[in-house]
């Protein structure tokens, strides 16, 4: 559980694979041609953010050919087209062709996240959370464009999801009674009356990332998460189009397990008589004024 997942991606289950050496000089070049047209374009106008995209889009798209400093280019142009991609938004000069942008961004940075991920032993971890930096900006400009209490806004990718709502303050408990056949459960809830802190009327929008493998390496090695991976970000969202982050009341999550195989997963218990008490382990993140924290381990004990 994490109220923010930035600041601080898919990767993929070979992430301790070895590096693949000797590639055939054309292919590199290929693809750093593709990022050398990418860099070289302007973003001043619609054709030239989609051609930019288009070529970090190819230039990015087989993780093993793309470095470091590869990486770090493409953020820094990434970066350079969010900032053109928020003036249009904030001038209200948005278009069908802007949320197909919005696309292919993240199919960007998608990529450059397998990249960053794909060696456990020398994880990019500026680069992973540079690309959460860029998706965190990225959500806020779509949600600029929602309406409170439209349908949910979906950005798929691989590995990964990311679930955008806007609701009125009055229908966020109803908003997120999802039904039981929700994979991974969220439900949301804020506090009330005078002590809320938010105008009657105030607009919320939550983002809820899941994560099919672990995305961030300071967590742990992929191959010991045996749960998918979540987190979310609450904010008002203000008339100007501006979000304000906020801490909700409480968060109620309910994480999928990713073996379907089988329907129960072993518990080990403490060595010796005296120690009979469960153990296990799991990590996550919380904001730093979170007050407190409820997990229930549900289990299934077999004779």
């Amino acid at each position: 559980m994490d109220e923010s997942p930035f600041g601080d991606h898919t990767s993929q289950s070979e992430s301790c694979g070895t590096q693949l050496l000797g590639q055939p000089a054309v292919l590199v070049n290929k693809f750093e041609d593709y990022l050398e047209t990418a860099l070289n374009i302007s973003v001043e106008s619609t054709m030239e953010i989609n051609q930019v995209v288009a070529s970090l889009s190819q230039a990015t798209k087989e993780a093993e050919k793309v470095n470091i400093r590869s990486q770090d280019l493409a953020i820094r142009k990434l970066t350079e087209v969010m900032g053109v991609l928020k003036i249009q938004r904030n001038e209200s000069r948005w278009s069908e062709e802007a949320e197909i942008q919005t696309s292919g961004i993240l199919r960007c940075l998608s990529n450059i996240l397998r990249a960053a991920l794909l060696h456990c032993r020398n994880v990019n971890v500026n680069g992973v959370k540079r690309v959460f930096s860029i998706t965190e900006n990225l959500t806020d400009i779509v949600f600029q464009g929602k309406v409170p209490g439209e349908t949910e806004t979906q950005m798929e990718r691989k590995h990964w999801n990311i679930t955008l709502k806007n609701e009125e303050t009055w229908n966020v408990a109803n908003a997120f009674s999802t039904s039981n056949t929700c994979r991974n459960c969220f439900y949301l809830s804020l506090r009330k009356g005078k002590y809320s802190g938010l105008p009657h009327d105030a607009v919320i929008s939550t983002a809820l990332f899941e994560f099919d493998e672990n995305p961030f390496p300071w967590l742990g090695h992929t191959s010991e998460i045996k749960t998918m991976v979540l987190g979310f970000k609450t904010a008002e969202s203000k008339a100007n189009g501006d979000l304000l982050g906020i801490t909700p009341e409480g968060a109620e999550i309910t994480v999928a397990r990713k073996e379907k195989e089988t329907s129960t997963f072993q518990l080990a218990m403490g060595p010796g008589k005296t120690q009979t008490y469960t153990t296990g382990g799991f990590s996550f993140e919380v904001n730093r004024n979170t007050k407190s924290i409820y997990i229930r381990v549900i289990d299934l004990l077999i004779s």
